[in-house]
């Protein structure tokens, strides 16, 4: 599948994406963030940053460093770009 059709399915699950992520990756969401913690003054590199949830973590747990997010899907960033950091 091409890149840019993989960011399309994206864009149109955006809107609903924090409750499917919720649901399904949570487990995996606390780890990261437990691990991100325990370091401080890095720079951190979100890939696939999604609607930008656990980013909006990852910059408070890590206010000495540099913290980036990138994703495919423009939808998906714009619903990031919204939650306060």
């Amino acid at each position: 599948m091409p890149q840019s059709e993989i960011a399309k399915i994206y864009d149109g699950v955006a809107p609903v994406y924090d409750v499917w992520a919720w649901m399904t990756e949570t487990r995996a969401r606390d780890h990261v963030l437990r691990l991100a913690r325990q370091v401080s003054a890095n720079r951190i590199l979100e890939v696939a940053v999604g609607t930008g949830s656990t980013f909006v973590e990852l910059v408070r747990s890590n206010p000495n460093g540099t913290t980036t997010g990138i994703d495919l899907s423009s939808g998906m960033l714009r619903r990031a770009k919204r939650k306060p950091a």
